[in-house]
């Protein structure tokens, strides 16, 4: 009877051995593998450096065979925003991360990198490095106008573009969104290293606050349009 109880068990031991034998290949290389399509590095090539932020969408692809945990996606500048579909990603699945890049501060030659920590262990930390050349045709000074003025009065601002690119610019239409608010342009071509003005005149009728923009339409590609916001006080009128 002892002999069939040790029987048993050894055979018990020996399938357990078998079981773990199988097993043991698959706990030890069942682990996720991160796969960015197409790179990681890109460019967002010439840009402007007005307007909305520039944005790129990159697949993070899981090939491995356990799941891909995103830890943490950190932005080394904090012109670069990021935004991931989801941070656990299945076996031969994958998310987005988008990638927007505020260029509004820049000009010239742009390298800016975004990092990810990950669950992959042959890729703890994976680096995406982008660049960009930020073009800065015209400059606005003042970019914003408040002034201070009263009822029936005539108060002129200038504002001057000036042209930093290498080729002429010709100013093709200017505008004022509000009546009370008049604009005159001194010239409307703007050779390389020249200026123009705008001559901005506020003749407002009513107190309180005036606000709006004065935009521009140019020729050149990547400054198409361009738009000053303004504000005025308007006090009441002073009597004698």
């Amino acid at each position: 009877m002892g002999q069939q109880k040790v029987t048993s068990a050894y055979k018990k031991f020996v399938f357990v051995c078998f079981l773990m034998a199988g097993l043991l290949p698959c706990l030890l290389y069942s682990q996720p593998v991160l796969t960015v399509e197409g790179g990681t590095e890109f460019t967002f090539g010439e840009i402007p450096n007005f307007g909305p932020s520039h944005a790129k969408v990159l697949i993070i692809r899981n090939t491995g065979t356990d799941t891909l945990v995103i830890q943490h996606v950190y932005a080394i500048c904090g012109c670069t925003g990021t935004l991931l579909s989801g941070d656990h990603i299945p076996p031969n699945d994958s998310a987005q991360l988008e990638i927007t890049f505020d260029q509004r501060e820049f000009t010239g030659n742009v390298t800016k990198t975004v990092q990810l920590a990950t669950n992959d262990p042959a890729r703890r930390t994976v680096t995406i490095n982008f660049t960009a050349n930020v073009v800065k045709a015209l400059d606005i000074d003042p970019e914003y106008v408040f002034v201070t003025t009263s009822v029936d009065s005539t108060t002129t601002v200038p504002i001057t573009i000036s042209n930093l690119g290498t080729t002429e610019v010709r100013i093709l239409t200017l505008r004022s969104s509000d009546s009370l608010v008049r604009v005159r342009l001194s010239r409307d071509k703007v050779g390389e290293g020249e200026d123009a003005v705008i001559e901005a005149t506020f003749t407002p009728k009513h107190s309180g606050m005036i606000s709006g923009d004065i935009g521009f339409t140019t020729d050149h590609p990547l400054q198409p349009s361009l738009d000053i916001r303004f504000k005025a006080y308007v006090r009441e009128k002073s009597h004698p």
